[in-house]
């Protein structure tokens, strides 16, 4: 098992989907140089698959466990605050 943290750029959007390996932990969402970033420690040798990553404002409407069920983080951008998820499905 070859294990490794890499990062990833994330979007301020609804839903999107991050390719990485299948066996990964998520770490932490911050902003890193003005652009929000996702840190997971992977199993690089584990096959690739697309990941959903889900972000919800404070305020809004989050469709619940059954869609957004891993907590990643929350991340003060300005005077925005987002939540990521990583999607059941």
């Amino acid at each position: 098992m070859a294990r490794r943290i890499l990062k990833y750029r994330l979007q301020i959007a609804d839903s999107q989907f991050v390719s990485m390996p299948a066996i990964h932990r998520m770490l932490d969402v911050q902003v890193q140089r003005g652009t929000i970033t996702l840190w997971t420690d992977v199993d690089e040798e584990s096959p690739a698959r697309k990941v959903k990553i889900l972000c919800f404002g404070t305020g809004t409407n989050n469709p619940g466990p059954e869609v957004a069920d891993e907590y990643i983080a929350t991340v003060q951008d300005g005077v925005f605050v987002w939540h990521f998820f990583e999607a059941s499905s």
